[in-house]
């Protein structure tokens, strides 16, 4: 059954000092960013490369896929207003996907932000007049499922639509202008989002800033305000239970999430492989048909950036071809079934996953 259409009404204000108190109540608002989200996480992965000269969505989308299948590591959507083969040169990326993200987005006069599970990607009036317009319906997304979404080159917004299912006739379902979109692929995302997400491209931004408020939940964050205040003197900070709410600018808010996600996730990593494979909270789809065991192992503590040290009496068992499909598990959850039909053991060695033949075939 498709999901209901989404309306999104404008409420748009200038910020100044004087009106901040009486535009409170009604600012809008997103769901909370926190650290501990799958999203999160993966926005916070180290990640380093050079993509000097690159086209634009050649460049971002090196950063936001999976090195070994090009699957997405997590979501993006480009302004249609930039040049998607503009020749970039950010310099050296990293030290995180999002820290990589930003720095290709800068060398192209544009900036990054995240709302739900995608990274928007575009000039800056626009990103933050689609993220006020996508913050008002945070509330009702969050309780909608999830599905995965793709289309092909050359198909029009109005078949990407029907792609996710927004193909109601309503308010504010009317017919969107003619164009030809670039191959896209989307990983469990709302519908409702998808929707915004694909009609927020025909958005004509206000010149007036945009206000909202959003809670972050990270460490430290007290020694952020500095600098976002430079970029917006009227933002507010609240701070309860371990999160703060900031209310301001678009400005202020990239500022802020810019710099919560650019802070290297590595020094929380524990040395102990399984116990940092099992504090991996993301879920992952995977089909696979007569891999090899020991292949499958390699890719997927690949994910998790954690390092194999395959024993030589496991070599017979790590050639056992394997076959299996699970959707919505984690790694630990995907290694144990390739264990147990490849009869594999693991343990942490030195901060590696050790990967031995169970107790039975030594």
């Amino acid at each position: 059954m498709p999901p209901e259409t989404t309306t999104f009404p404008r409420r748009r204000t200038l910020l100044g000092a004087v009106l901040l108190p009486l535009l409170l109540a009604s600012v809008c608002h997103a769901e909370t960013l926190s650290r501990q989200s799958p999203f999160v996480r993966h926005l916070l992965e180290s990640h380093s490369a050079l993509v000097q000269g690159k086209g634009f969505r050649a460049a971002i989308r090196q950063v936001a896929q999976n090195e070994t299948d090009a699957t997405p590591v997590f979501n993006i959507w480009i302004d249609r207003k930039v040049d998607p083969n503009l020749q970039v040169y950010p310099g050296a990326l990293g030290p995180t996907r999002f820290a990589s993200l930003t720095k290709i987005a800068e060398s192209a006069d544009c900036v990054c932000y995240p709302i739900d599970d995608c990274v928007l990607i575009g000039r800056a009036n626009w990103v933050d007049a689609l993220v006020a317009e996508l913050s008002q319906g945070a509330r009702a997304r969050s309780a909608s499922s999830r599905i995965d979404v793709r289309w092909p080159k050359l198909t029009t917004p109005n078949e990407a639509l029907q792609a996710v299912g927004a193909n109601r006739s309503s308010a504010g379902g009317a017919k969107l202008p003619h164009d030809l979109w670039p191959e896209t692929h989307w990983v469990r995302i709302r519908p409702a989002l998808a929707e915004g997400l694909i009609r927020g491209q025909f958005l004509q931004p206000d010149r007036e800033a945009t206000l909202f408020s959003r809670s972050y939940r990270f460490a430290n964050t007290k020694a952020f305000e500095a600098s976002v205040l430079q970029k917006d003197p009227d933002a507010t900070f609240k701070r309860s239970a371990g999160a703060v709410r900031l209310t301001g600018s678009g400005e202020a808010h990239r500022e802020f999430a810019a710099t919560c996600l650019s802070q290297d996730d590595s020094g929380d990593r524990s040395d102990d492989a399984i116990a940092t494979l099992k504090k991996d909270g993301r879920t992952f789809k995977l089909d696979v048909r007569n891999e090899m065991a020991g292949a499958i192992v390699k890719q997927l503590t690949g994910v998790a950036q954690i390092e194999c040290d395959f024993t030589a009496e496991a070599n017979p068992q790590l050639r056992k071809l394997v076959t299996l499909s699970v959707k919505d598990q984690t790694l630990w959850e995907i290694l144990q079934r390739v264990a147990r039909d490849a009869e594999l053991e693991f343990e942490s060695r030195d901060g590696k996953l050790r990967v031995n033949a169970a107790t039975k075939q030594k």
